[in-house]
């Protein structure tokens, strides 16, 4: 049991992981086909809805948290569902990877985690491993504005902020009632942002592309409970885990789309799963009541 109960975060996170590599391709293909807001209210309002039975045990222990830590929830929970995916409309997904890939660093330093040298180490193998994951992309040269930049830049601090925030509400709620929150968090900013914009053009959307947005809407709430339940299991590996998303991103496009795995390929691989293995290992957790 013990063997089982340290491996479940583990299988969470690539759960997790993988919804996450997935989205980007997604999210690209419907976009070309609908507009963001008609992809964001089909999808968060279908999340939204999956989880309604939650409802009522999500408003019992609102009151146990602050109005500060309610605040920072839904204003980065909105954040994350605009900003990440006008972004992906506006670069390339190697470099929307790599970019969200320095968020585990930011939220280690804002939960008072300290880096040894060889965690230090670790994640230096891990920036070189991402530098060869861009240039296997052949992404590096892409040229995108300053704007997208931006909107990539802000997206993924409201991620930082979002994943600290829910350490917070691991103290009142299970990740299950966390989920629901988040979802309904969701589907009212995206129906809110759908009216406003006065854009009903859900038939422009064929049957195939109206099939992936509905998948993940409905994806969107495990990928949530996963990295809940990671989160409050083992934190420090679904910190740092996340800089293995790519790889994970490189295993669906060999998998599914047949793409080659070069030498540059190889060495990210073997360069982020090193360093993500040692920066986990090796940085000093904080010490918690």
């Amino acid at each position: 049991m013990n063997g089982l109960a340290r491996i479940l975060p583990l299988i969470s996170l690539l759960v997790t992981l993988t919804i996450w590599a997935s989205v980007p391709t997604v999210a690209k293909a419907a976009l070309a086909h609908v507009s963001l807001v008609t992809y964001l209210m089909l999808r968060y309002t279908l999340a939204g809805l999956f989880m309604l039975p939650y409802l009522k045990q999500t408003m019992a222990g609102a009151s146990r948290l602050s109005w500060r830590s309610w605040a920072v929830l839904v204003v980065s929970s909105c954040m994350i569902i605009y900003v990440q995916t006008w972004a992906i409309q506006q670069v390339t997904a190697s470099w929307y990877i790599v970019v969200f890939s320095s968020c585990p660093v930011l939220i280690a330093l804002l939960l008072r985690y300290r880096f040894t040298t060889r965690a230090v180490a670790g994640l230096l193998a891990t920036v070189g491993g991402l530098a060869l994951y861009l240039q296997d992309s052949h992404a590096a040269g892409a040229p995108f504005q300053l704007g997208a930049l931006l909107g990539v830049l802000t997206g993924m601090l409201a991620w930082v902020a979002y994943t600290v925030i829910i350490t917070r509400f691991h103290a009142v709620y299970n990740d299950t009632q966390i989920t629901a929150i988040c979802s309904y968090i969701g589907a009212l900013f995206s129906l809110v942002l759908f009216i406003a914009a006065g854009d009903y053009s859900v038939q422009q959307a064929s049957w195939p592309v109206a099939a992936a947005i509905i998948v993940s809407g409905v994806l969107m709430p495990l990928s949530l409970w996963c990295y809940s339940y990671s989160m409050r299991k083992a934190e420090a590996l679904t910190i740092f885990g996340q800089y293995l998303e790519p790889l994970i991103g490189l295993f669906i496009a060999f998998l599914v789309f047949g793409a080659e795995l070069t030498a540059f390929a190889c060495g990210a691989v073997a360069l982020i799963l090193c360093g993500t293995i040692a920066v986990t290992r090796y940085c000093v957790k904080p010490v918690r009541p």
